[in-house]
């Protein structure tokens, strides 16, 4: 088994652990309870509101695609 082989298999085996939508989730938690409880200079509010909204969109997009299945 070639080493991509390999990490094929790692990266589906992840994947088949949780699905799409419960890993964006997840990141989305993470991402906003950064965004919103560290000093960040360099990101505005409006910008901190963004990039939750972003987040937001692909995880109802990829709870869509797994409906639709």
């Amino acid at each position: 088994m070639s080493t991509l082989d390999t990490e094929h298999e790692i990266i589906k085996a992840f994947f088949q652990t949780d699905s799409a939508s419960e890993i964006i989730n997840s990141l989305n938690f993470m991402v906003e309870s950064l965004l919103f409880t560290q000093n960040m200079q360099n990101v505005s509010p409006e910008m901190r509101v963004h990039i939750v909204n972003q987040l937001r969109v692909a995880n109802l997009i990829s709870q869509l695609a797994e409906n639709y299945r």
